[in-house]
């Protein structure tokens, strides 16, 4: 009909009609997310969770010295990071300790110059293949320029092809790796004594002659370094299942190359003296006594492997030597010991330890007893050292450095897996007092992260390492002095994460319990029990001081904490602090500036401007606060609150403090 409109055909009504019905829905309001109790309280001093946090520009105004991880960078910058950054660290320990390779790995990328080199394959693999050729363990001693006669030949004959073949492994992989020490050290010039740059390895921390200087760190390659070890450890691995089968059988062996001597043990009750350094010792069974072993006893022993598949042995260290039982000083040491209850002792660079090297120990059965003065269970310099039990209850005894300690270019981590376990850094018998205290020891242990502050003295300061601390199961004790437990030193990070559902202890005294001085990060993370917290003097529980952040942790359970003045989410002098409880009928005993509050001393210069905040978040349970001895006037069970400053004359606006009780429930490990 002249002048109609066109009929539309009905698909294209369809379509358009569904549009429309699309376009109405999406219209309508979506529900909002619920809104999560951080940023209702951030939300509540004027802060989000990317502004409560230090300006990099600001602290690029206070240096710090040179040899900063970036780990450290990417955590101290962004606080909201550290609490999935204490689950990856975890869970990283945690799936690598049943091998070398993956604890090492584990460990090394928290140094920022590790290399990956099983992206493309096996590193191990070279190394195999030489191993399954005709005569490859005669080959493989020779190939470190050591002698075979026909006594050697015939002693070769009579190990089991599977024992043969994994020390032939070792072996070539052996020399490979000390090829790939040299490239880094070569790196430091002609000009560098080697034996007397491995006798003052550990000089910065323990004293003596011959200390690196930061010039030498400058040049030392340490990604060569680490490519070796990496290669290395992936060829232990392999030996070490090799070697399994043959526990408890019959061998005797001995070889000797220029870098140590090649040894195999029956299963018999054997005695190993310091005399000989060794390079590879594998032991099949018995009550064993090693005076040394699995450590690198001098420059010209740069790989030191020791596999112990059975029985109850004692390690007792020698004076004399300067690294026993998994630490490397100057080179590579590994150690296994598969069986039994046993006992470690040692003065210094033990039990996992790496200076200007690496160090890796893991004991995988029994009840044992771990004892170190210094730079031990799981303690790095300039390197990398782990400590793994993967099983029993164990007790770790030390004075200092040590239980997850990290220097400058170092990462330590001790990983104990299962069993009720106990954690001593010696606060009974005051050898070492702290300028915090004299009636105290300085632990600097349990998770904790130190650098060289040099600011005051001759300006070059060096950033701090990582320490990791994780136990995985049980109800575990942790008992230190000053400094420890989560906490970290001038542009170093500490994290002790405690990942079961035990009922734990955590006892100290300053700097403790996920805290933080100077330009540091600290972290406790809890995942769960019910626990007791006890601080006696200062910055506890979730305290940062002067620029750096202490951070605690606790996923649920009907907790107790005895906390002191500047703790529970407390902030001092530009620190952040901050303290969530997820869940659990909680007691908290503190006093001072805690429970969410900022407090800068300083006036009349930058600092005034600049952040400090205390944060504290009980997120479940019926919770009783009293502070300086009487029920709490301001911290109650579901509310929020708000703290000024400690300078009433002067307040700052940029002294923030705020707290928050209420019942949030948790679905697991999202950010709260």
């Amino acid at each position: 009909m002249a002048g109609s409109m066109p009929t539309a055909p009905a698909a294209l009504l369809s379509l358009v009609g569904a549009v429309v019905v699309v376009i109405a829905a999406q219209k309508k309001p979506a529900a909002p997310a619920p809104e999560k109790p951080l940023d209702r309280a951030l939300a509540e001093v004027g802060l989000s969770r990317e502004t409560a946090a230090f300006d990099a520009d600001d602290m690029a105004l206070y240096g710090g010295g040179g040899f900063r991880l970036p780990w450290f960078t990417a955590v101290h910058n962004a606080p909201m990071k550290i609490p999935p950054a204490a689950r990856y660290a975890r869970s990283a320990a945690v799936k690598g300790a049943t091998t070398f390779a993956g604890s090492y790995a584990a460990a090394a990328s928290r140094t920022g110059l590790d290399v990956r080199r099983s992206l493309l394959g096996d590193p191990a693999e070279g190394a195999r293949k030489r191993a399954a050729e005709e005569g490859a363990l005669g080959k493989a001693i020779r190939a470190l320029g050591g002698e075979t006669d026909d006594a050697t030949e015939a002693a070769a004959e009579k190990l089991a092809p599977e024992v043969r073949e994994a020390l032939a492994l070792v072996l070539f992989a052996a020399k490979d790796a000390i090829a790939w020490r040299d490239r880094a050290l070569d790196a430091m010039g002609p000009d560098v004594d080697r034996n007397r740059l491995y006798a003052g390895a550990a000089a910065p921390l323990l004293g003596g002659p011959g200390a690196p200087t930061e010039a030498m760190l400058g040049a030392f390659d340490f990604r060569f370094f680490y490519a070796g070890a990496a290669d290395l450890a992936a060829a232990v691995d392999a030996a070490v299942e090799k070697l399994r089968p043959a526990a408890g059988s019959s061998a005797a062996f001995s070889a000797a190359t220029p870098y140590g001597h090649v040894v195999v043990n029956g299963p018999g009750n054997d005695t190993v003296e310091p005399s000989t350094p060794l390079l590879f010792l594998v032991d099949l069974g018995g009550n064993d006594v090693y005076r040394a072993g699995g450590g690198n006893v001098s420059a010209m022993n740069p790989v030191s492997i020791l596999v112990d598949l059975g029985g109850d042995d004692r390690y007792e260290a020698s004076d004399s030597i300067l690294a026993t039982f998994g630490s490397g000083c100057l080179g590579y040491a590994f150690h296994l010991d598969a069986a039994g209850n046993d006992t470690y002792a040692a003065k210094r660079t033990s039990q996992g330890a790496g200076t200007l090297g690496v160090g890796v120990l893991r004991d995988e059965a029994g009840d044992d007893t771990y004892r170190v003065a210094d730079l031990g269970q799981g303690a790095a310099m300039f390197g990398v050292g782990v400590l793994v039990d993967l099983a029993g209850k164990d007790k770790y005894e030390c004075l200092s450095y040590s239980q997850g300690f990290g220097y400058t270019l170092g990462s330590g981590a001790l990983v104990d897996l299962l069993g009720d376990d106990r954690y001593v850094a010696d606060d009974a018998n005051v050898s070492r007092p702290s300028p915090q205290t004299k009636e105290h020891n300085t632990s600097l242990s349990q998770g904790f992260g130190y650098g060289v502050r040099a600011d005051y003295t001759d300006g070059h300061s060096w950033s701090g390492g990582v320490g990791l601390l994780v136990d995985e199961a049980g109800d575990d004790d942790y008992s230190c002095g000053v400094f420890g437990q989560g906490c970290g030193y001038w542009y170093g990070a500490g994290f002790l994460v405690d990942g079961g559902a035990g009922k734990d202890s955590y006892t100290g005294v300053w700097y403790v319990q996920g805290s933080g001085a100077h330009f540091a990060v600290g972290a406790l993370w809890d995942a769960g029990g019910n626990d007791t917290y006890k601080a006696s003097m200062n910055m506890a529980q979730g305290a940062g001081h002067d620029f750096s952040i202490g951070f605690l942790l606790d996923d649920a359970g009907d907790d107790v904490h005895e906390a002191p003045n500047l703790s529970l989410g407390g902030g001092n002098d530009n620190g952040i602090g901050i303290f969530i409880d997820r869940a659990g009928a909680d007691a908290y005993a503190t006093r001072g500036v805690t429970l969410g509050r900022g407090a800068i001393g300083a006036r009349g210069s930058l600092r005034e401007r600049l952040l400090c905040l205390g944060v504290f978040l009980d997120l479940g349970g019926k919770d009783r606060y009293v502070v300086d001895g009487k029920e709490s006037a301001f911290a109650k069970d579901r509310k929020t609150w708000t703290q000024p400053g400690t300078n009433a004359k002067d307040p700052s606006p940029f002294e923030k403090g705020v707290g928050l009780d209420g019942e949030y429930p948790s679905t697991g490990v999202e950010d709260p």
